[in-house]
């Protein structure tokens, strides 16, 4: 996994933001971003959605690198996904 993935992940999963807005990653402490285009949040039932809708090549590398995470290592959080949102 790229060093700022995982630094913009480990940022959101104690709710801090990291990055801003129109980085290729980035997060405002609840919603993880690829450019503008949410990837990774929480909903209203506390359950973990991960955006898996196909947009860019960065954006698929960053969604893989969140699915290896949440089920990876420690963490091995079961997640939601989601598909067909638009692009922002």
């Amino acid at each position: 996994m790229i060093k700022n993935t995982r630094e913009v992940l480990e940022a959101w999963d104690v709710s801090e933001p990291k990055g801003k807005r129109g980085d290729s990653i980035w997060t405002d402490g609840k919603i993880v971003y690829s450019y503008n285009t949410w990837i990774l949040a929480t909903n209203g039932r506390a359950e973990i959605e991960v955006n898996v809708t196909k947009y860019s090549a960065t954006t698929s590398s960053h969604q893989n690198s969140i699915k290896e995470w949440l089920l990876g290592g420690t963490y091995r959080t079961p997640f939601i996904t989601v598909d067909n949102q638009p692009m922002k």
